[in-house]
């Protein structure tokens, strides 16, 4: 995440000890109930990008995602956010929730997809 933020003048999401130290300690304490999650894409064995959310009641949130600037051009957070949505599927998930508003735009412009609204940001998984 860091790394994909640097060209943007940083990101303040893990900017501290104490905001590292909850995650970790959240991820430990929701694990026994299969809600953090996280998806890596690699490209010859390099990690290229990563995604970081957790599953509750059927629904994905997407917290925290990052890539390998190296790898910018080939649209490597649109990717893994693809193929997140394929495991949903497959996994039955009702719906995956962006957190970021911007970031369902980006999908919409890369995929074909209708305009978004102003404040949307979920995608419902037609099974």
């Amino acid at each position: 995440h860091e790394k994909s933020w640097e060209k943007r003048g940083g990101s303040k999401a893990l900017n501290s000890q104490r905001l590292a130290s909850f995650h970790t300690d959240l991820v430990e304490a929701t694990r026994s109930q299969g809600w953090p999650l996280f998806s890596l894409l690699s490209v010859k064995g390099a990690p290229c990008s990563v995604i970081y959310g957790y599953l509750y009641d059927g629904v994905f949130y997407d917290y925290l995602p990052g890539f390998d600037p190296r790898f910018e051009r080939y649209s490597p957070g649109v990717q893994s956010l693809l193929k997140a949505i394929d495991y949903g599927i497959e996994q039955g998930w009702t719906e995956l929730d962006l957190m970021r508003p911007h970031i369902l735009r980006l999908l919409r412009a890369a995929t074909g997809g209708p305009p978004v609204e102003p404040f949307e940001r979920r995608v419902t998984l037609l099974l």
